[in-house]
């Protein structure tokens, strides 16, 4: 016995969670520096909120990539779950899409946004 096939299975692991993991950062940390950039007070002007920029800045860096990577998180757990049901990924996306309509995609999204 070898290690290989573990290793061969690590491997593709990484492979799919290494461009979710990127978007997920890519598209918090755009939300993060615009907002604190429009919330932050220039050099001798008042604050425009009572909340520290930074504070709002994260939440609304959580609460949007939370939005736009809630329907990846619901492919994957179909697929994970779901066995023989779908032929990968775009598959799953379209099945969801023409039977069970768009909304379905987000579906259980308020406890997640709860959660950031």
């Amino acid at each position: 016995r070898t290690a290989l096939p573990a290793i061969l299975q690590l491997k593709v692991r990484l492979l799919h969670w290494i461009p979710y993991a990127h978007l997920d950062a890519t598209l918090g940390l755009f939300a993060y520096d615009t907002v604190k950039k429009h919330l932050s007070p220039k050099l001798g002007e008042q604050p425009k909120v009572p909340i520290p920029a930074s504070l709002i800045a994260g939440a609304c860096a959580g609460v949007s990539s939370t939005i736009c990577t809630y329907p990846l998180e619901l492919v994957k757990t179909r697929l994970t779950i779901q066995r023989g049901v779908y032929n990968g990924i775009i598959d799953a996306f379209v099945k969801i899409l023409r039977e069970e309509g768009p909304a379905e995609l987000y579906r259980g999204l308020a406890p997640s946004l709860i959660g950031v």
